[in-house]
């Protein structure tokens, strides 16, 4: 009886073993999502931390700029799945407009830091960008919070003004001073002012080149539709986007 019973404890076991096995190649075979890879990108106010901002199937490697906090990788992967991998984090859709182009895009938002995500459908691509403007004057790189890709710099302001354009205009005909309070509201106070009387939003920046925060680095004002930035020699100028270089 004893011998017996210890048989059918041991094919028990062994029977256990091969479902609980059945069970996890089901599950692998079934939920692709147990293979995807994690995508990690960098924050504007410190680009050596690195944000896992999604998983995803991937296909070939992804491509990852660390320095200018963004990403793009190949996948056929429905959006809808790789955002139930950061719910936690995402905001909800929105028209993300990068000089004169519009993508409808996903908006996440984490620890002082906006992403956009949008996809490629011909090319089966999807980009992850840090939303950012890139303040490059008077000797300073900054990267600064915006819900615009601009280019506060004279080079940029020419090149728009050569197509008839106004590098500002993409943030001032996109966003109402109520929508930018809305934006900058979730960003902690460390990092933004605002002032409602005078509908004016001013903003620290992360200096690329030293890699240090500057405090007020720029005012947008959304009543002149200008911007106000930090001089070289201290001092503020105000921009309207219509500035040339000097020869």
């Amino acid at each position: 009886m004893r011998k017996k019973h210890k048989i059918m404890v041991i094919s028990a076991l062994l029977l256990l073993a091969a479902a609980t096995g059945i069970g996890v190649y089901y599950g692998i075979s079934n939920n692709t999502q147990l293979l995807w890879k994690e995508l990690y990108v960098s924050k504007w106010n410190d680009p050596a931390a690195r944000y896992l901002f999604c998983r995803a199937d991937v296909k070939g490697e992804p491509n990852v700029n660390f320095s200018d906090c963004n990403l793009s990788f190949r996948s056929n992967s429905k959006k809808t799945d790789i955002i139930n991998t950061n719910k936690e984090d995402y905001i909800g859709e929105i028209t993300y407009y990068n000089t004169g182009i519009e993508n409808q895009a996903s908006l996440f938002y984490t620890d002082n830091n906006y992403y956009v995500m949008y996809y490629d459908e011909f090319f089966h691509v999807y980009t992850v960008e840090n939303c950012y403007m890139l303040y490059n004057m008077n000797y300073m790189m900054c990267r600064i919070p915006c819900p615009v890709p601009l280019g506060i710099e004279y080079g940029v302001f020419e090149v728009s003004q050569d197509f008839g354009e106004n590098e500002l205009d993409y943030l001032y005909d996109n966003y109402t001073f109520a929508d930018a309070v809305e934006f900058y509201g979730r960003i902690s106070e460390e990092y933004v002012s605002i002032d409602k009387d005078r509908q004016q939003i001013t903003l620290d920046g992360f200096e690329v080149f030293e890699s240090e925060i500057i405090e007020k680095c720029l005012t947008l004002d959304f009543k002149e539709r200008t911007v106000i930035v930090l001089g070289a020699d201290g001092n503020r100028m105000v921009l309207d986007g219509t500035e040339r270089e000097e020869e």
